[in-house]
C-alpha cells in the first residue's frame, strides 16, 4: 500500500488552537454531522455529480471495500487522485484506505465491493484493519461530501527533523556533499513543541480548526507574506536542501477565503522505476527504452502551491515548494553514460554483449572526481548495484537520489525535494513499510548503514598516516538486499510477516529426451531448505506440480542452461514470480564448489562445535563425514542449485542467518512412489499422497493463484485455523491429500473426536493468541547468533532508534515465549482424554506419558526467572538474573568481594583515626581517604596526600590503590558481560530450537485437524465418507454438493453421482449452462475432502481411493508460450494419457472443441475408449453427441436435465429453457445452444437465422447418411 507523508508529522506544533469545546470532534473520532447519506449513493453536489473523471456507481466520497494484493479487503474511501484530479481511470478507482497511517492506491475497479456488502475477516487482517474498520461504520451515515470533508487528508512533504544541526544534515547540501575544501555555514532551524519528538512512527493530524485558523489568513498578499517570512538560506551549491520557515502569526484576519488547493506534482511511472521491476529473465536495463534517460518529459515538476497550503505546510515545518511554469530535468537525466546507448557494465561490455552484466553499471572516473564525498560515495555504491533501489542512510533518513528518487516518488507516494538532484527521503522508522512495497511491486532494495559515526570519521582522519587523503564522509556499508524471494522479517519490521509461504526457488536443468531438474527452494522468513532431483516427461508436470505446492515468489536460474519449453513454462505459468539469470561458474556454482563453500565459511558450525552435515544435505553428498566432499551422480544437480541460492543469499547478505539454522529436507516428487516389499503387495495404489498437479489445483481452485486472491477456493472454505502455523499445514494437506485407507481413517477419527470435544472452545480461544512460533524461533536464532553479530555489517551500522529495534528483538522473544506457554496450557488442557485416534494422542500427549509433545515446564520456567520482563520491556535491556550467566555472575563476585575487603579496611582506618572516615572521589580518583584536618597527625608515610579542603585531606594509600586497580577490572569484565548478553539470551533460547520445533509441529497439527472439524460442523447436509479397500474402483457419492456453493441459505440442488463397476467412463452431455462442470469440480472436490480426512457435503459416500485427479477443464490459450487453445487442451489430454491409472479420477470437459468438428470428435471418440479401457474413472462432458451411440464397455450416458418450453416452435426465441441442474441417466438429444445465445443477449434475427442454417445443415447430414 502506499503511504500518507503525514505519518511522518508526530507532534502538534505549540500554540495551535484547542478545539472548542462542543464542536465536531476529529473526522474519526465520532459522527460530525446528523446528515444522512449512503455511501454508495451519488454526491448530493451537482457539479459532483457531474465530475469527469468519475465513477458513476463509486463517486468520491463512497464507502467502499477495496483490496490490493497479499492484503485483506480494506475498507476505503474514494477520491480524486491528489495530482490527477480524478477518482476513476481505466477500470482503476482511486481510494483512501482507513489505514494507520493513512494511505492510497489505484485498485482495479473489479477489487472494489460495496461497503453494505459483507466481507469477512481475511487473512492478514490485524488491529488497524479493526480500527479502520470502526473508524469507517462511524461515518457511514455522512453524506459523501461530509466524508470527503472530514476524511481526506493531503499529502504532504515528507520532514520530521524538527531540529537538526549540519552534522546531522540528510540531503546533498549536508557536510559531506559540499565540494571538498568548501566552507560550510552552520544553520539550525527550531520549531517549537508542546512536547519532545518521539520518532516514533504515529500520525500527526491537524484538527479542522487548526487549518480553518490558517485559511483566513489567506487575505495576506504575497509580498507581505515575503515580508513577514524569514526564508532560510539554501546551499550555496543550489543542492537540494530540507529547510524550514519561520512565519509570523497577524492578530487581525481578514475575510475567510477558500484555501487554494496543491496544484499536481507530476509523478509518472519512471520508465526507470519500470526496468527494475521483476519479470524479465534478465533483470536491469532490458526493458529500457530510447529516451529513458535523455528525455526531459521523464522528470517531475517541482508543486506550486497556493498561500493557504503554504501556511499549512508551515505547521509541519515543511518548506513550500517553488511555484515554476516549466516541467524541471533532473540532472541525472542528462548524464551521457546513463543514456541507454551509452551504458556499460562495470566491465566496460554493452547491453548486446552476451556476457554483459545488467547489475553494474560503469561510471566514468572524471564524473567521479567532480562529485561531492557524500554524492561519490553513492556512485560508487550504485554502480555495484545498478538494478537495486538504494535506501542511503543519511543521518535518521533513508535517502533515494537520482534514478532511485525516481522510483520512490512513483511508487511510494513520496515528494522531491528542492533542487536539480532527484532526491526524496522517509525516516529511518518507515524502513520496513517502504521496502515491503517496493519488493512486493517487484524491485530490489539494498539497505546501505552509515557503519561509523562523524566522531569516528574525525578520529579516522586524525589517525591516517601523513599524505593519504580521506575522504571526508562516514562509511556506509549494505547491510541487506531484500527482493520478493529473500523477504525476512527482522528488527526493522514493526510487524511479522505471518502469510502464506513464499519461496525463493533455484532450478537447474539437464536437458535430453527426458528433461532432469535440480531443485533447491526455501522460505527465507522460516529458513528449511528443501533439495530434490527428478526426471520429467515432456508437459513437465513434475515441476508444475512443485511450483503449484510451493509456490515461488523468485526464480533463479542458469543463464543459458535452460530449454525453451522450461523457459517458456516460467515465463507464462509464473508470471508473478521474478526471475533472475545467474551466470555458470560465478553465481551458479558448480556442486564442488558449493560444498567447499558451505566448509570455508562454516554454516554448520555452531559455538565450539565441529561441523557436522545437516542429516538431509547428507543424502547429496558422499564423504559427508569429512570436509572434502563430493555429489552422488544422482544430486549433482541439486547441489548446483544450492550452490545458486546460497550465492544469492550471501549477496543480500542472509546467508549466514539462514544457512546455520542447520535444516534441510530432501524433496521426493508426489509421484514417485515407492514399491512394498514383496510380502505386502496389494491390489491398491502406493505412496503416500494422492498427486495434484499443477493444471488440477488451478482447474479446482484449490488454493490461491498467482493474484494471492483466495476467495471462492477451497481453501478459504476449509481454512478457519487461528494460527500461522495451521494455516500452513491445513494448506500442504489440501495439496496432497492422503492416499493410503488406514491414515485417512486415522485422520477421519481425529477429525470426529475432537467435533464431539467440549474443551474445543476453550482451546481455539487459546489458539487465537499463539504467534506464528515457526518465523518468531528464526529470528530470535538470527539475533541469538555469535558470527553473524560478531562479522555482519550490521553490527556495525549506527541507528538512530537503537533502543526501539532492541525492544523489539526483546518483544519477540518475549512474545514466542508466551506463545509457548499458551501452547502449554492448551496441552494441559487435553491431559486425561482417552482420545481413541492415535493422532490425537501423539499430539496432545506428553513425551513422559508416551505421546509426542515436549514438557517444556522446565525451559520456560528458566526463561521467566532469567531476567526481569518488564524491565526489559520498558528499557530495551537485559539484565540477566543470578546464575544465568556465568561471566557476568563471576564480574559481579569479584564486585562484590572487593566491596567487603574495602569496608573491612575502612572500619580499620575508623579504629586507627578515631573518627568518621569515609571515601571519596569518582571515576579515576575514588576511594581517597577523607580524614578531618585534626586528625591527620595520625597518618603515617604510607598515606599520600591527594586533595583536600580547610576541614579536610584526602589520603591514598597503596590498599585503595589496588582496590580501584580491581574495581576498574571488574567493572570493565561486567560491562562486557552485558553488552553481550542479549545476544547470548536469544542464543540460548534458540539452542531449544529442536524441541520447540516438536511443540510447533503439534500445534499446527492439531489447529489444522480444528478447522476441519470447524469446517465440517458447518455443513448442514454431511457425512464422514466410507473408504473402501476393495478391488473394485468406485465412487459412490449420494446427494452430493460442491464443498465452495453450498452455504447456509444458498440454495443449491444436490446430485447423486457413481463411478465404478461397469459404468467407470461417463459420457456426460446436457444444455449449455445446465451444469456438466460443475457437477465435474464438484465430483473431483468431494474426492479431494474424502481423502483430507473431514467430512463431505453429501448424505453419503464410498470411496475407494483415488491415487490421481486429473483434469481437463475450461478453455485458455498460451499466448507467451505460442500456444494456441486446442494444443494447451491437446497437451493437458497428453499427460492423462501418459499418467492416469486404473486408481485415477479424470474430469474432462468438452475436449476437441478447439479444431474442426471432424477431427475433434474423432479425438474426443479415441481418447473416450482408451480411458475406458484403462479403468480409470471418468467424467467426460461433451456436445459430440455421436460419441452417446459408441458402444464401448463400461462406457455410460447421463446428462443434465432441463425442461424445455414452446419446443420446437417455429420461431427459436419463443422457446424456453428451465435448468434443473439434476444429473439423470441417458443421452441429452441436443445442447440448446440458442438458449445461450438467447441469454446472452444476442438479436433475435442472429438467432433465428442461426436455427435456419442449423435446420439445413441437419437435412444435409441426414441426406449423406443415407447416400
Amino acid at each position: 500500500m502506499q503511504t500518507s507523508l503525514l505519518s511522518f508529522f508526530t507532534r502538534t506544533p505549540k500554540g495551535s488552537p484547542q478545539q472548542p469545546k462542543g464542536s465536531p470532534k476529529t473526522p474519526l473520532g465520532s459522527k460530525v454531522s446528523n446528515g444522512k447519506g449512503d455511501q454508495n449513493s451519488p454526491l448530493s453536489s451537482k457539479s459532483a455529480n457531474a465530475k469527469v473523471g468519475a465513477n458513476p456507481k463509486y463517486p468520491p466520497g463512497s464507502l467502499v471495500w477495496s483490496k490490493l494484493q497479499g492484503y485483506p479487503w480494506w475498507p476505503s474511501l474514494v477520491c480524486d487522485h491528489p495530482t490527477e484530479k480524478r477518482s476513476f481511470r481505466k477500470q482503476e478507482l482511486h481510494v483512501q484506505f482507513f489505514d494507520d497511517p493513512i494511505t492510497r492506491a489505484w485498485v482495479n475497479i473489479d477489487l472494489i465491493k460495496p461497503f453494505n456488502e459483507k466481507v469477512g475477516r481475511g487473512e492478514g487482517a490485524d488491529q488497524t484493519w479493526d480500527k479502520g474498520l470502526k473508524d469507517a461504520e462511524k461515518v457511514a451515515e455522512l453524506s459523501n461530501e461530509e466524508r470527503l470533508d472530514l476524511l481526506l487528508v493531503q499529502h504532504l512533504p515528507s520532514d520530521d527533523e524538527w531540529e537538526e544541526e549540519v552534522e546531522e544534515e540528510v540531503s546533498p547540501g549536508s557536510k559531506e556533499n559540499k565540494p571538498e575544501g568548501e566552507p560550510v555555514k552552520k544553520r539550525r532551524r527550531i520549531i517549537e513543541l508542546d512536547s519532545d519528538d518521539s520518532g516514533d512512527d504515529e500520525t500527526f493530524n491537524p484538527t479542522k480548526k487548526d487549518l480553518q485558523e490558517l485559511e483566513e489568513e489567506d487575505h495576506v498578499t504575497s509580498d507581505e507574506d515575503e515580508a513577514e517570512s524569514e526564508p532560510e538560506p539554501s546551499s550555496e551549491d543550489g543542492s537540494p536542501v530540507k529547510s524550514g520557515i519561520k512565519r509570523k502569526r497577524k492578530e487581525n484576519s481578514g475575510p475567510k477565503k477558500k484555501p487554494n488547493l496543491i496544484k499536481p506534482v507530476s509523478t509518472p511511472v519512471s520508465k526507470f522505476a519500470k526496468m527494475m521491476a521483476g519479470g524479465s529473465s534478465t533483470p536491469g536495463l532490458s526493458s529500457l527504452s530510447p529516451s529513458i534517460f535523455g528525455s526531459k518529459s521523464d522528470s517531475s515538476p517541482l508543486p506550486s502551491v497556493g498561500e493557504s497550503t503554504k501556511k499549512k505546510l508551515a505547521m509541519f515545518g515543511a518548506t513550500a515548494p517553488e511555484p515554476e511554469d516549466d516541467v524541471k530535468s533532473f540532472k541525472h537525466t542528462e548524464l551521457p553514460f546513463l543514456r541507454p546507448e551509452n551504458i556499460r557494465d562495470a566491465d566496460g561490455r554493452k547491453k548486446t554483449d552476451p556476457d554483459y552484466n545488467p547489475r553494474t553499471l560503469k561510471v566514468p572516473d572524471s564524473f567521479l572526481k567532480d562529485q561531492s564525498p557524500g554524492q561519490r560515495q553513492w556512485w560508487e555504491l550504485k554502480s555495484k548495484l545498478f538494478d537495486v533501489v538504494l535506501f542511503f542512510k543519511m543521518g535518521k533518513f533513508y535517502e533515494l537520489f537520482h534514478m532511485d528518487a525516481d522510483i520512490g516518488v512513483a511508487e511510494l507516494n513520496i515528494i522531491y525535494m528542492r533542487g536539480d538532484v532527484a532526491h526524496a527521503g522517509f525516516p529511518e522508522i518507515a524502513y520496513g513499510r517502504y521496502a515491503a512495497t517496493l519488493v512486493e511491486k517487484g524491485y530490489k532494495v539494498a539497505r546501505i548503514e552509515q557503519t561509523e559515526t562523524p566522531a569516528d570519521l574525525e578520529e579516522r582522519s586524525k589517525n591516517a598516516p601523513r599524505g593519504v587523503k580521506v575522504d571526508k564522509v562516514v562509511r556506509r556499508e549494505v547491510c541487506q538486499m531484500s527482493s520478493k524471494g529473500t523477504r525476512v522479517n527482522n528488527y526493522l519490521d514493526s510487524d511479522n510477516f505471518e502469510g502464506d509461504p513464499r519461496y525463493l526457488l533455484a532450478i537447474c536443468e539437464n536437458s535430453g529426451a527426458t528433461p532432469t531438474f535440480g531443485v533447491a527452494f526455501v522460505d527465507t522468513t522460516i529458513g528449511i531448505f528443501h533439495l530434490g532431483q527428478f526426471s520429467d516427461d515432456k508437459n513437465l508436470s513434475r515441476l508444475r506440480t512443485l511450483t503449484a505446492h510451493f509456490p515461488p515468489a523468485e526464480i533463479l536460474f542458469e543463464k543459458g542452461g535452460l530449454s525453451n519449453t522450461t523457459t517458456t513454462f516460467l515465463t507464462s505459468s509464473l508470471p508473478g514470480a521474478r526471475r533472475e539469470g545467474l551466470k555458470r561458474g560465478s553465481e551458479f556454482w558448480e556442486s564442488d564448489k558449493t560444498l567447499n563453500v558451505l566448509v570455508e565459511k562454516e554454516y554448520f558450525t555452531g559455538e565450539g562445535d565441529e561441523m557436522v552435515w545437516p542429516e538431509a544435505l547428507q543424502e547429496f553428498i558422499d564423504c559427508s563425514d569429512s570436509k572434502v566432499a563430493h555429489a552422488v551422480s544422482s544430486g549433482e544437480l541439486a547441489v548446483r542449485a544450492l550452490g545458486a541460492i546460497v550465492w544469492y543469499l550471501s549477496a543480500g547478505y542472509l546467508d549466514q542467518e539462514l544457512l546455520s539454522l542447520k535444516k534441510f529436507e530432501g524433496y521426493v516428487p508426489v509421484d514417485f512412489s515407492v514399491p512394498p516389499p514383496a510380502e505386502k503387495i496389494k491390489t491398491g495404489p502406493t505412496g503416500k499422497y494422492m498427486v495434484l498437479d499443477g493444471i488440477t489445483i488451478r482447474n479446482l481452485d484449490l488454493v490461491s493463484g498467482p493474484t494471492g486472491d483466495t476467495e471462492g477456493t477451497l481453501l478459504s472454505r476449509l481454512d478457519t485455523c487461528l494460527t500461522a502455523m495451521g494455516k500452513r499445514t491445513l494448506r500442504h494437506w489440501v495439496v496432497t491429500p492422503l492416499l493410503q485407507p488406514s491414515a485417512i481413517k486415522q485422520r477421519q477419527t481425529a477429525v470426529k473426536e475432537l467435533m464431539q470435544l467440549g474443551e474445543a472452545g476453550e482451546i481455539r480461544t487459546q489458539l487465537k493468541k499463539v504467534p506464528d512460533l515457526e518465523r518468531l524461533l528464526s529470528k530470535i536464532h538470527t539475533a541469538g547468533d555469535m558470527k553473524r553479530n560478531q562479522s555482519h555489517p550490521d553490527s556495525r551500522a549506527v541507528m538512530f532508534d537503537g533502543n526501539v529495534y532492541s525492544k523489539r528483538k526483546i518483544m519477540d522473544l518475549l512474545i514466542c515465549l508466551d506463545g509457548f506457554k499458551k501452547s502449554m496450557e492448551i496441552m494441559s488442557l487435553l491431559q486425561g482424554k482417552e482420545f481413541e485416534s492415535k493422532v490425537l494422542k501423539n499430539i496432545t500427549q506428553f513425551e513422559s506419558d508416551g505421546g509426542e509433545f515436549p514438557d517444556m515446564s522446565e525451559l520456560l520456567q528458566f526463561f521467566d526467572n532469567a531476567f526481569d520482563h518488564n524491565s526489559a520491556r520498558k528499557e530495551g535491556k537485559i539484565i540477566p538474573s543470578e546464575g544465568v550467566d556465568s561471566d557476568l555472575d563471576s564480574a559481579n563476585q569479584e564486585l562484590k568481594q572487593i566491596k567487603k575487603e574495602m569496608d573491612v579496611y575502612l572500619k580499620e582506618q575508623k579504629t586507627h583515626f578515631g573518627c568518621e572516615v569515609k571515601y571519596w572521589g569518582t571515576g579515576k580518583n575514588r576511594y581517597q581517604l577523607e580524614i578531618p584536618v585534626e586528625r591527620v597527625k595520625k597518618a603515617g608515610e604510607e598515606y599520600t596526600l591527594a586533595s583536600g579542603t580547610k576541614k579536610v585531606k584526602r589520603y591514598v594509600t597503596e590498599e585503595t590503590k589496588e582496590f580501584l586497580l580491581r574495581q576498574q577490572a571488574g567493572e570493565a569484565c561486567k560491562e562486557a558481560a552485558l553488552q553481550d548478553i542479549q545476544r547470548k539470551m536469544f542464543f540460548q533460547f534458540s539452542k531449544h530450537a529442536n524441541i520447540l520445533r516438536k511443540a510447533i509441529g503439534c500445534i499446527s497439527l492439531l489447529d489444522s485437524l480444528l478447522g476441519l472439524a470447524g469446517y465440517s460442523s458447518s455443513l448442514e447436509t454431511s457425512c464422514f465418507p466410507e473408504i473402501s479397500e476393495d478391488a473394485s474402483q468406485s465412487i459412490d457419492i449420494k446427494e452430493g454438493s460442491h464443498p465452495c456453493l453450498d452455504l447456509k441459505g444458498e440454495a443449491f440442488i444436490p446430485n447423486d453421482t457413481l463411478l465404478g463397476g461397469d459404468r467407470t467412463l461417463i459420457i456426460l452431455t446436457g444444455p449449455n449452462m445446465g451444469g456438466k462442470s460443475t457437477l465435474m469440480r464438484q465430483t473431483g472436490l468431494l474426492v479431494i475432502l474424502a481423502q483430507i480426512g473431514c467430512q463431505v457435503p453429501a448424505s453419503e459416500m464410498t470411496l475407494t481411493p483415488v491415487d490421481r485427479i486429473f483434469t481437463r477443464l475450461g478453455a485458455q490459450d498460451n499466448i507467451i508460450g505460442g500456444e494456441s487453445t486446442f494444443l494447451v487442451e491437446m497437451q493437458e489430454t497428453s499427460t492423462i494419457l501418459q499418467h492416469a491409472s486404473q486408481h485415477s479420477l479424470v474430469l474432462i470437459d468438452e475436449l476437441g472443441r478447439g479444431t474442426a468438428t471432424y477431427d475433434g470428435t474423432a479425438i474426443a471418440g479415441a481418447v473416450v475408449t482408451a480411458l475406458a479401457k484403462r479403468g480409470c474413472r471418468t467424467l467426460f462432458a461433451t456436445h459430440y453427441h455421436s460419441l452417446d451411440l459408441e458402444q464401448t464397455k463400461n462406457v455410460f450416458s447421463a446428462h443434465m436435465a432441463c425442461m424445455v418450453e414452446n419446443e420446437g416452435h417455429e420461431d427459436i426465441t419463443q422457446e424456453t429453457i428451465t435448468f434443473l441442474y439434476k444429473l439423470v441417466d441417458g443421452p441429452c438429444p441436443k445442447s440448446h445452444g440458442f438458449n445461450a445465445a438467447k441469454l446472452a443477449g444476442l438479436p433475435d434475427s442472429i438467432i433465428r437465422r442461426g436455427f435456419a442454417k442449423a435446420l439445413e445443415f441437419e437435412e444435409n447430414e441426414k441426406k449423406n447418411r443415407s447416400v
